[in-house]
C-alpha cells in the first residue's frame, strides 16, 4: 500500500431490495432510489473517492469476515423473482475490484486478532443493488458481515478505518441492510402509510439512537421488540458503523416504512476523530 494518508470519508446505511432497482429502471421518483442516486453522484463528484469497501447483509458466515480480493466483481441471482405486475426482472452488474486495498484488510484484520479470511464471492444483491442504483464505477471491495458478536463487529470497523487511513486511498463504506426486516409480513400492494406496529416502534428507537451518536446502544432495546422486528444480519451493520466511524451520529437521508414488514432507512455518517 502507498505510505501515505488515506481517509475514511463517509459511511452509509441504505436499503437493498432489489425492488429498488425495477424503481430505479422504471423512472420511478421513490425517496429510497432518489437518495441513492445522490450519494452516489457525491460519491464519484464530490467525495472524489477512490473505492468502496461493501458490506452485504446477505453474506452472513459464522466463522469469519471474509474480504473478496479480486480484480473484478460479477452480480449473481440471491433473490427471488417478483410477482408477474413487476415484470419478473433480474438483474445483473458488474464493478472492479481493488485487490491491494482488499488484501490489506485481510492482513490489518489477522494482526489485529480477528478471524479476517479471503474468499471469492462476488457481488449478492444485498451489495449490487444498492450499487447499481446509485450507479457509481469506481472499484469496490465486497466483504463479508457475519454472525460474529456485536463487539467483533465494532472491532472490524475500526481496523477497516485504520487500513483506510495507512493505505493513501480516499474509500466511502457502505452497509446496507434494513431496520425491520419480517419479509413474512410482506404486502406487496400495502397501502402507503400501513406498516405494522411493532417494525414501526422498532424502526423510531433505532433512529433515534443512531441519531444521537449512540448506534451501539441499539442492543439495549427490549429483547421482545427486537425479536418482533427480526432486523437484518442483526444490525451488525451499524456496530461496524460505528466502529469505523468513531461512533459518529447518523444523519437520516430517507425512512420508508415498505411493504408493511420491512424498514427501509438511509443513515449517512462522517467520521469522526477517536
Amino acid at each position: 500500500m502507498t505510505p501515505s494518508t488515506g481517509e475514511l470519508l463517509k459511511s452509509y446505511f441504505v436499503p437493498n431490495g432489489s425492488y429498488l432497482m425495477e424503481l430505479a429502471e422504471d423512472g420511478s421518483d421513490a425517496e429510497q432510489v432518489k437518495v441513492l442516486q445522490a450519494i452516489g453522484k457525491a460519491i464519484e463528484q464530490d467525495l472524489k473517492a477512490d473505492a468502496i469497501i461493501v458490506a452485504s447483509p446477505h453474506w452472513l458466515p459464522k466463522s469469519a469476515f471474509f474480504v473478496d480480493c479480486g480484480s473484478i466483481h460479477e452480480s449473481f441471482h440471491d433473490y427471488v423473482l417478483r410477482p408477474a405486475p413487476f415484470g419478473r426482472r433480474f438483474f445483473t452488474h458488474v464493478m472492479p475490484g481493488h485487490p491491494e486495498l482488499a488484501k490489506a484488510l485481510i492482513s490489518a484484520g489477522q494482526q489485529a486478532g480477528l478471524p479476517v479470511k479471503e474468499k471469492t464471492y462476488g457481488l449478492d444483491h444485498g451489495a449490487f443493488c444498492p450499487l447499481k442504483v446509485m450507479g457509481v464505477r469506481i472499484p469496490v471491495v465486497p466483504i463479508s458481515m457475519s454472525q460474529r458478536s456485536h463487539e467483533e463487529c465494532v472491532q472490524w470497523g475500526k481496523v477497516i478505518r485504520k487500513t483506510v487511513e495507512e493505505s493513501g486511498l480516499r474509500v466511502v463504506l457502505l452497509a446496507p441492510g434494513n431496520l425491520t426486516h419480517r419479509l413474512d409480513l410482506r404486502i406487496e400492494k400495502a397501502k402507503k402509510d400501513e406498516y405494522f406496529g411493532d417494525g414501526r416502534r422498532f424502526d423510531r428507537e433505532v433512529c433515534d439512537l443512531v441519531a444521537a451518536g449512540r448506534s451501539r446502544d441499539v442492543d439495549k432495546i427490549d429483547p421482545a421488540l427486537w425479536a418482533a422486528a427480526a432486523p437484518e444480519a442483526n444490525l451488525c451493520n451499524l456496530f461496524m458503523i460505528a466502529g469505523a466511524s468513531g461512533d459518529a451520529p447518523g444523519s437520516i437521508l430517507q425512512y420508508h416504512g415498505a411493504i408493511y414488514s420491512v424498514g427501509d432507512v438511509t443513515f449517512a455518517f462522517d467520521t469522526v476523530a477517536v
